[in-house]
């Protein structure tokens, strides 16, 4: 019994430290999420941007932040600004629709980013994001779109930034 349960854990090692350069790769990629929910005529959306911390923190050092703090609601308002300026929803009528920042907050290994837009004058058709892509040359930003209990997902890249239909 004594050596099944060195046996065991010797593979439990062993499948771990073969997992370990999985793991260490994931954390180094430059992922983003947002969420698009969008109302039944689609002239109103609820946005949340998921931004990982680390990626938060290079951005404000390269915007000259020295001491970059995602506890002070200065840098929360910095990253909320820049992604809201680095997302484009557009309307059936080609022009941007007004999305309000609602606010932001850091949880986690994340920080969330809250958007909305209320009463456009015309149906969202299109959206876009370039959110780190000015600083990250491998960053991969995913939209998920809420519409009538249908999701569609997009992939935007730095070889693929015009904006998306919306389904």
């Amino acid at each position: 019994m004594k050596d099944l349960h060195s046996t065991l854990i010797k593979y439990c090692l062993w499948a771990a430290l073969l997992c370990l350069p999985l793991l260490v790769s994931a954390h180094s990629q430059h992922l983003s999420w947002t969420e698009v929910t969008l109302s039944d005529d689609k002239k109103s959306a609820e946005i949340t941007h998921r931004l990982h911390q680390h990626d938060s923190v290079a951005l404000l050092r390269s915007m000259g932040f020295d001491n970059p703090d995602l506890d002070s609601l200065e840098h929360l308002a910095v990253l909320a600004v820049y992604a809201a300026r680095n997302t484009q929803l557009i309307l059936k009528d080609g022009t941007l629709a007004e999305a309000e920042i609602i606010g932001a907050e850091a949880e986690g290994d994340f920080v969330f980013v809250y958007q909305e837009t209320l009463n456009q004058p015309s149906p969202l058709e299109k959206i876009a994001t370039s959110i780190f892509m000015d600083i990250n040359a491998e960053q991969i930003n995913r939209i998920n779109i809420l519409h009538n209990g249908n999701i569609s997902s997009l992939k935007f890249t730095v070889n693929n930034l015009g904006a998306s239909k919306i389904q």
